[in-house]
């Protein structure tokens, strides 16, 4: 859980200069930024909805996204693992499921070469 709040946090911070860019040229956003996590738990304790045990023994300067979600800034949205793009890159998966990666990634269809 802590490294991925960790990752919302660094997440929200990398947003936040695009967001101020934007604003001084006249184009505010209305609503908050939505983040995507796989993580309910680092969902969680950033929306203050679930208050963990081990939760205490993160960082505090991570609890700037909460912070942020609290003020209306972020919102942190699940959004299931398996349909991740970064999965393939991250974890370990059968030969059929890095073929369907592949696919999403390339213009046209994967081929294998046969020799």
């Amino acid at each position: 859980m802590e490294s991925e709040y960790a990752a919302l946090f660094i997440n929200g911070q990398q947003g936040c200069f695009p967001l101020t860019v934007l604003r001084a040229l006249g184009y505010p956003q209305h609503g908050p930024t939505t983040i995507l996590c796989d993580n309910t738990a680092a969902q969680g304790v950033a929306h203050r909805q679930v208050t963990l045990r081990r939760s205490k023994a993160v960082h505090t300067r991570y609890n700037w996204i909460r912070d942020r979600c609290d003020s209306g800034q972020y919102k942190i949205i699940h959004h299931k693992g398996a349909t991740l793009d970064a999965d393939c890159f991250t974890k370990h998966h059968p030969r059929l499921k890095i073929r369907h990666f592949m696919t999403r990634f390339q213009h046209e269809p994967f081929q294998t070469n046969k020799i």
